[in-house]
């Protein structure tokens, strides 16, 4: 039954590793999580196949053996696509960040299993060389996300102080006003009586 959490069509978990449960990754107000359509199915494979050519040749050969595991896969790709979708149009430079977080997490996993299949220690000392240049491009990526979130929540507490200092020094108004619309006498006076 689509919709249970742990099948296709939800998005991933907090962990942004598995399927999750509806809910996971929203933000208080927000709707929850919206079914996927085929249009979201079709977007999420344009998206890995012009954006993760190796992965979406990977993914072309489970799609015939082993169905279910595919329509896991796109399921979840999906929600990722959808959710980096919005970010292009609301922070396009954390957008690039996270497509190139993308491809540099896809590169470091082949590199691992490269890693893993290889029989020389030369090869091993030059996968791991690699692999290390990947891993501090991912670092210095997260980094710079956390720091854009930090500016972003230092703006923000600094209007929510603002307001507050604003409402402090009106306290006076505020409070006539409500006493006015709660005793009815502010209808008298409201503008489209």
């Amino acid at each position: 039954v689509p919709g249970r959490p742990g099948e296709p069509g939800m998005p991933p978990g907090p962990d942004g590793r598995g399927p999750g449960k509806p809910g996971d990754g929203m933000r208080p107000g927000m709707k929850g999580p919206q079914p996927m359509s085929q249009e979201d199915f079709d977007r999420a494979l344009i998206f890995m196949k012009e954006n993760e050519p190796e992965r979406y040749e990977k993914l072309q050969s489970i799609q015939k053996e082993h169905p279910e595991e595919y329509k896991r896969i796109v399921s979840q790709l999906a929600w990722e696509v959808r959710e980096l979708s919005s970010l292009k149009e609301s922070d396009p430079e954390r957008y690039e960040r996270r497509i190139s977080q993308r491809k540099l997490e896809n590169r470091s996993l082949e590199l691992a299993s490269k890693y893993r299949a290889a029989q020389q220690e030369w090869e091993k000392e030059a996968i791991v060389a690699e692999m290390r240049d990947i891993v501090s491009k991912l670092f210095d990526l997260r980094e710079a996300d956390k720091d854009a979130e930090i500016r972003r929540l230092d703006d923000e507490l600094a209007k929510l102080k603002d307001t507050m200092k604003k409402r402090k020094e009106s306290k006076e108004r505020i409070v006539d006003r409500r006493i006015e619309e709660l005793t009815g006498e502010a209808a008298d006076l409201d503008w489209n009586r």
